[in-house]
């Protein structure tokens, strides 16, 4: 708030008449309004940009005492050309020890029509009065040419009658970089300033300088608020990874034993790592792997990344990219893969799959066998049965007895050929393919239809070039390592909410009808497109398929399942 200090400086009597000459000085911050509405500014809470008029008046106050002890006042004048000096901000009271420079001058002064008006020859300056004789706190300031200002009084003397206030003016300045402190402006009059007229005060007229202050400050400066906490990230997106159980073999190229595609939260096998792609170390979190190896669901995309070959219905995820899916028949061993020295056939069941909101009568994938002639001319037959509990892979060999292969036991090696069990995962390796079978329960286990049901997931990765073999491989998997670097894809059955059976037999992305791949026995080599001990063999012809083809997608695995 501002208020007015009254100081009465250069007191003097006379003892005919007891006269006493005083001159009080008045400054005020924020008086006045630009629109005759609002303040210019609130002296008690400055802001930075506020217009600050420092309002400037006198009042007379030379009297004497007459007989009745009554005051009567007397006049007198201000002197020409005398001066007013100011510090606009002083700091620590009035003392002025220092000063600040929050207030800056913006190059107006209206002088009151008290003094003469705007035609008064009056005058405003920053820094401080020149041979000033009054009270000089500006001196000792470092920066008193932006703290300190001088008025200049009219060529000619203003008349004051006794008691009388005139108002000099006001000095409009600026608030700049507010401070936290509150300060004080300090006025100053010249020795002399007012002096007494009509020769009632004997022997000699009286003369009076004087002094005011007055208090202002900025609005408090709180410190800014902090910033708003940042909006909780998004729940972030369920992930899905291929991993591999037993790492990658092969320079990395592919899982050793298992390929199959996780929710990047879910727990993993023991032995469990996530599949970076090919070239590639296996990783231990999904945070490791590359972008390209995330994806948003367990099927479609991820399952053709990932190294599996069939599983469930079954789905499958041709080589190159290509989708269809493949009923068969129940109770009957098709050819997966036929190549030189190898061939795979799969067992079908039938299967019924109760999901959220259907239920699908479709075949399974229940046993697989593999005839493996090794690089010493042996051959190998090795069966696999899916089974919920201790699951066994059965390996034979003519003239040996047969050799059980589980978890927990050494892998078996025959030349260039391994028979390995990690947990229920079946993997049969040679130098130039890589299998893997794995007995799995059925999906929505929970449901009372699926409960303590089992199916088999097999998995198909060439470990060289298959499409520039003189042998093409063929067989329902086998056949589109075909040398035209296409992805052909076939019928799909239509997901249907309620009860439904699955008819697609991937018509339009194999060669031939679905029943041209059933062997007449669990080792049999023995189909119409047959490779196993060939020399030489031609791919198929792609132009002749009906199916949809696009680019190949690189690194595509190689499988069917029944997630989507």
């Amino acid at each position: 708030m501002l208020y007015k200090t009254l100081v009465a400086v250069g007191l003097a009597s006379v003892a005919a008449e007891n006269c006493g000459g005083a001159l009080s000085i008045d400054p005020r911050y924020c008086i006045g309004s630009p629109d005759g509405v609002n303040p210019y500014c609130n002296a008690q809470s400055l802001q930075d940009g506020d217009t600050v008029p420092l309002r400037i008046r006198m009042t007379n106050n030379a009297n004497y005492e007459n007989l009745d002890a009554d005051t009567v006042y007397v006049p007198g004048e201000l002197q020409a050309r005398k001066q007013i000096q100011i510090v606009f901000a002083c700091l620590g009271g009035t003392s002025c020890a220092t000063a600040s420079d929050v207030l800056t001058y913006s190059g107006t002064t209206v002088w009151d029509d008290d003094i003469g008006g705007a035609g008064a020859d009056a005058s405003f300056a920053m820094g401080p009065c020149s041979d000033f004789d009054g009270v000089d706190l500006c001196k000792d300031l470092d920066n008193r040419n932006v703290a300190c200002g001088c008025i200049t009084l009219p060529s000619t003397p203003v008349a004051m009658l006794g008691d009388q206030e005139i108002t000099v003016g006001q000095i409009m300045m600026t608030a700049s970089s507010c401070i936290k402190e509150p300060f004080t402006v300090h006025i100053s009059a010249d020795e002399g300033m007012l002096i007494t007229t009509g020769a009632i005060c004997q022997p000699d007229e009286l003369t009076a300088s004087g002094t005011g202050t007055a208090q202002a400050e900025c609005t408090a400066l709180s410190p800014p608020p902090p910033p708003p906490p940042p909006s909780p990230p998004p729940p972030p997106k369920e992930s899905a990874a291929c991993i591999c159980v037993g790492g990658v073999t092969h320079g990395g190229l592919f899982c050793a034993s298992y390929g199959k595609c996780h929710w990047c939260d879910e727990a993993l096998p023991e032995g469990a790592c996530f599949y970076d792609g090919a070239g590639e170390s296996c990783k231990s979190s999904c945070d490791d792997l590359a972008p390209s190896s995330l994806y948003t669901k367990r099927w479609g995309a991820c399952s053709s990344w990932c190294p599996v070959s069939a599983s469930k219905d079954p789905h499958l995820h041709l080589p190159h990219g290509g989708r269809a899916d493949f009923r068969g028949q129940e109770d009957t061993v098709f050819n997966l893969l036929s190549a030189k020295n190898v061939a795979f056939n799969v067992l079908f069941e039938k299967g019924d799959f109760a999901w959220a909101t259907r239920l699908v009568h479709g075949t399974k994938m229940a046993a697989g066998y593999w005839v493996v002639k090794t690089k010493t001319g042996k051959t190998l037959n090795i069966e696999y049965t899916a089974q919920k509990f201790d699951p066994v892979a059965i390996v034979r060999e003519d003239e040996h007895r047969d050799v059980s292969v589980r978890q927990g036991t050494p892998a078996l090696v025959v030349d260039d050929v391994i028979v390995s069990m990690v947990g229920k995962t079946l993997t049969v390796r040679n130098t130039e393919w890589l299998f893997t079978a794995t007995t799995s329960a059925y999906p929505f286990g929970k449901l009372e239809m699926n409960k303590n049901k089992v199916l088999l997931d097999v998995s198909v990765q060439p470990l060289y070039n298959p499409d520039t073999d003189p042998v093409a491989p063929h067989g329902i998997l086998g056949q589109a390592y075909d040398q035209d670097n296409l992805a052909v894809n076939g019928k799909l059955d239509e997901e249907k909410t309620g009860e439904s059976t699955t008819v697609a037999q991937a018509e339009g992305a194999i060669e031939g009808s679905w029943e041209d791949y059933i062997v007449p026995s669990k080792f049999s080599t023995e189909f119409k497109y047959s490779r196993f001990g060939l020399a030489k063999a031609a791919p198929r012809d792609v132009s002749k398929l009906a199916g949809a083809k696009t680019a190949a997608t690189a690194d595509a695995a190689v499988g069917a399942s029944d997630q989507q």
